[in-house]
């Protein structure tokens, strides 16, 4: 696979990776316009993308974040059949119509996954720990498996900063690289 700079309003597909730089910002828009908008130094690959115009009801969408933040936007998925879900390699997080926030960072040496339910409920399965997060929720979650994973409720005005940090601009050369699937 090559990597190259991309352009705004590319199409992108299944098995692409997409890895903003340190000062950059993306934006992808998803076939029922829901939004997924990567912080600077993400690093993701979009492992399902599966549309059928005659069949709206059964999109999928499949993120797995490496590195960085996520924050989603996912219009109301009222179909069962129906999916959205980031994964990292401690976490997997699904919704069917929320937004909702997903960080993997290393922190002092050990890698976590943090996922937050800023509007609605997210359900979310680790290792350790399976259930629905509800709104103003935290989850910790750490890469070690033999670590507990952990919710924390947070304050409204922690929510309104969440939700004013995710809300961001596409920049001109927002994209560090972008990899097609081979």
């Amino acid at each position: 696979a090559t990597a190259r700079k991309a352009k705004n309003g590319e199409d992108i597909v299944e098995g692409m990776r997409v890895v903003t730089s340190a000062d950059g910002y993306a934006t992808l828009m998803f076939y029922d316009n829901s939004v997924a908008r990567l912080a600077p130094s993400t690093d993701i690959k979009l492992e399902k993308l599966s549309h059928d115009p005659e069949h709206p009801t059964k999109d999928k969408i499949g993120i797995f974040v490496t590195a960085g933040r996520v924050w989603s936007r996912v219009l109301n998925l009222l179909n069962l059949d129906a999916e959205y879900e980031l994964q990292s390699s401690s976490t997997v997080a699904t919704v069917r119509g929320t937004t909702f926030d997903f960080i993997v960072e290393e922190k002092d040496g050990e890698r976590w996954t943090h996922v937050n339910g800023a509007e609605s409920i997210v359900d979310c399965k680790t290792k350790k720990w399976n259930g629905l997060l509800k709104r103003k929720e935290w989850l910790h979650v750490p890469e070690n498996a033999d670590k507990a994973a952990k919710t924390v409720t947070v304050s409204e005005e922690s929510l309104k900063r969440l939700k004013l940090d995710g809300v961001v601009k596409n920049g001109g050369d927002a994209f560090k690289e972008l990899v097609n699937p081979a």
